[in-house]
């Protein structure tokens, strides 16, 4: 009798064991395809698992769960990549490597929105609006994003409604318990016609200061930004697309 139990726990324990590793399995290969997404770093639709460039890519949605809302945020989830506030700019380096804080320097890390290259360090500090996704791509990325993008490239997408959209109001809000201050975001999208698909956001972002100023008893460091994007996307015909942006 004891020997029969002890074949029968050593069975149970075999099928217990073998459900884990199913399980273990089944939760591995559902977090490989969460992590699979398309990307545009080669300027051609791609997976992150395809593309011969070692890349971080968030999507909007990811950004909004973990709150990052500028570089310097996503800098703390990106490894080899940095992000550093000065007193009139900022200093960003991939893997070490940078343009410095100098204002009148192009940056070694290539920065576009929406494929439009912008150069100096001070258009850094714009904080992430209505953002589709972003990559960020490490190492020289001088064949396709240019000679400048010698430390690597990072590719702000922003959202944009298609033709036939369906129309949606979407209203954010938020306080910041820490530093104090509010954030408001809204966004309006729809299709008037057929072919015509239009957006507008618009964003409230309020930081109160993070330090004292122990001369002129003022909170140092406060951040006010107001933004707005109206967009258009129009079809003529099946092989045409045009984008406004403003």
């Amino acid at each position: 009798m004891v020997h029969s139990l002890a074949i029968g726990a050593r069975r149970i324990g075999l099928v217990i064991s073998t459900m884990l590793l199913a399980s273990l399995a089944g939760g591995t290969a559902a977090a490989a395809e969460i992590e699979e997404m398309v990307v545009t770093s080669t300027k051609r639709l791609s997976t992150t698992h395809e593309v011969p460039i070692s890349i971080e890519a968030y999507s909007g949605q990811a950004l909004g769960d973990y709150n990052i809302t500028n570089l310097a945020d996503l800098s703390t989830r990106v490894p080899n990549m940095s992000v550093g506030f000065g007193i009139a700019t900022e200093a960003i380096t991939i893997r070490g490597l940078g343009s410095g804080p100098e204002r009148s320097f192009e940056q070694a890390v290539g920065l576009f929105s929406d494929g439009i290259y912008m150069p100096r360090s001070r258009q850094y500090q714009a904080p992430f609006f209505d953002v589709e996704r972003i990559e960020v791509m490490r190492g020289p990325q001088s064949v396709i994003h240019g000679l400048n993008s010698t430390a690597g490239a990072i590719s702000i997408v922003n959202r944009k409604t298609m033709p036939g959209d369906a129309t949606s109001i979407e209203v954010m809000m938020d306080w910041e318990l820490e530093y104090g201050g509010p954030s408001f975001a809204g966004i309006l999208s729809g299709s008037p016609s057929e072919n015509t698909g239009v957006r507008m956001a618009f964003k409230y972002y309020d930081r109160d200061g993070f330090y004292q100023n122990s001369i002129s008893g003022t909170k140092e460091g406060s951040t006010d930004d107001k933004m707005l994007r109206l967009s258009g996307v129009w079809t003529p015909t099946d092989k045409t697309t045009i984008t406004a942006r403003y």
